[in-house]
This record gives C-alpha cells, structure tokens and sequence, in this order.
C-alpha cells in the first residue's frame, strides 16, 4: 500500500510476529505484577482499533501458559465473558490466571464496567478454584490495574 513504508510495514510484521509467537507457546514468564502482564499483552493488545479481551492462562507457579483471545467488542466497548474465560483457563490446564484488554479510545482508566466485570469474574473464579491474578487495561503505550 502507498500509505505504509518500509519502516511501518518492518513494524507491523514485528508486532504480528510476537502476536503469534505470544499466543501459540508458554512463555515461562511469571506473572507476579500488574506490570508482567501489561508486559505481556502490550505487543498484543497496544494497536488494536477494537476493544479485545485476552486471558493469560498459568500454571500453578504463576508461570504463563498460554494468551487466548476471549472476546473483541465495538470501538470502544466489549463485553467481559465470565463463562468463556473461565472455560479458556480450564481448557488449557490453567491453575491462576490473569485478564487484559485495552482501551482503544487511548485511556487506560477502568471503566465502571471494567470493575463490576472483574468482580463478577473474580467470584465465579473463587466458587471454581481458580486464582484470579489481575486484570489490566492497556491503552497505547500506558496500562492500569482494575483491581
């Protein structure tokens, strides 16, 4: 396309490429921070034009197992499905988990809904055994906790 140069389209393929390599293998990393996981899902979630909820499903020691896309919403909203982030914890043997999305909009501030939907998954992770790590909001290059 006559709208991307060569330094653009060297970094859109970088961020498809840790995209892909994020989601497909573990990563080992641990998840002992909000900032671990913004980490995580910066490369994934900073450039998204629609707002998209991934869980980073982990092991017993915290350590990232896998990121699954659970939901992607309008421009500026997307709904938080409890039902599939708990069934993509349970799916890939997951023991602790932890959820980001981002905020298209270039605000990383949670929303009223943002809490209210970490605190619906918070308990039903409680009544199923799981440890509901964090949830974080990405926003371009900055992030927010919700919890």
């Amino acid at each position: 396309s006559p709208d991307i140069g060569p330094a653009e389209s060297a970094r859109l393929l970088a961020a498809f490429e840790l995209a892909a390599r994020a989601r497909d293998a573990p990563t080992n990393r641990v998840m002992d921070s909000a900032a671990a996981v913004a980490e995580l899902v910066s490369p994934v979630l900073a450039c998204e034009r629609r707002e998209k909820v991934m869980v980073l499903v982990a092991d017993a020691a915290n350590r990232v197992l896998r990121l699954v896309p659970v939901a992607t919403g309008g421009l500026d909203s997307s709904p938080l499905p409890v039902r599939e982030v708990l069934q993509a914890v349970l799916r890939y043997d997951g023991r602790a988990f932890a959820l980001a999305h981002n905020h298209p909009s270039g605000d990383p501030s949670p929303s009223v809904q943002d809490r209210e939907a970490t605190a619906a998954v918070g308990r039903a992770a409680d009544a199923v055994g799981l440890r509901f790590l964090d949830h974080v909001v990405v926003a371009g290059n900055s992030w927010r906790a919700v919890r």
